[in-house]
């Protein structure tokens, strides 16, 4: 065969072969188009008829480019090639080989059939509902003492848990004792701390300024002890 870029009929074959771009992974590269023209051109001596059918029929059989060697098998279907290579299919979507040309297969069944359409499903939601009435509220009681005291332990535990030992509170000394709280600290009378029997009427002292600076400064003592006991 000649050079085809001399023939008149070289420019109607590529516009013919250029349907073939609707095909997935056909050659994007311009020498990978030209291999396929030369190939139809070869197989079909650039009858146009002939190409139009192969590029037709090839687009009604795949969904991906199939190759050269399926192009000269679906030729081979209907017209001898004008090369003399005859070629016979084999692929996954046609393995008992090309159907004829007047026929497409169906695809295959579905696994499980389709669902009814929504509006059904909506509607029988509304009548299982329909007669439901408010839901009564939801009474929250708090917590116990012991159950407070479970989620308090349970969070310390989890607290230690998660925590990077490095990174953990020291323990505290075997005779380490709690700094008193405020309502704690010896207040201006200490005779009901010290002799819990009620003083008779009269007997107790007033609450002035100097009793006040008193706590302040036991309060801070306690805290410097603390941090003396606790270097760290």
């Amino acid at each position: 065969m000649t050079d085809p870029s001399n023939d008149p009929r070289w420019k109607r074959l590529r516009l013919i072969v250029a349907d073939l771009v609707a095909l997935k992974f056909f050659p994007s590269d311009e020498d990978g188009r030209l291999a396929v023209i030369m190939l139809i051109a070869r197989m079909t001596d650039m009858n146009e008829e002939r190409a139009e059918w192969l590029v037709k029929r090839t687009l009604e059989l795949f969904d991906e480019y199939p190759g050269p060697r399926t192009l000269r098998a679906i030729l081979c279907k209907r017209f001898k090639p004008a090369d003399g290579i005859e070629a016979k299919h084999y692929s996954k979507e046609y393995p008992n080989g090309l159907p004829d040309e007047k026929s497409v297969p169906a695809p295959p069944p579905l696994l499980r059939q389709p669902e009814e359409p929504l509006e059904s499903e909506s509607a029988l939601i509304v009548a299982d509902f329909s007669n439901v009435k408010s839901l009564p509220p939801v009474e929250v009681k708090p917590p116990t003492r012991a159950e407070a005291k479970q989620e308090r332990e349970f969070r310390q535990v989890l607290k230690d848990t998660a925590t990077n030992p490095k990174y953990r509170e020291p323990e505290p000394p075997p005779n380490f004792e709690p700094p008193k709280r405020q309502s704690e600290i010896i207040s201006a009378n200490e005779k009901p701390l010290d002799n819990p029997v009620a003083c008779p009427e009269g007997t107790y002292q007033p609450i002035t300024k100097d009793n006040f600076d008193e706590l302040l400064r036991l309060e801070r003592e306690s805290k410097a002890q603390q941090r003396d006991a606790d270097p760290s």
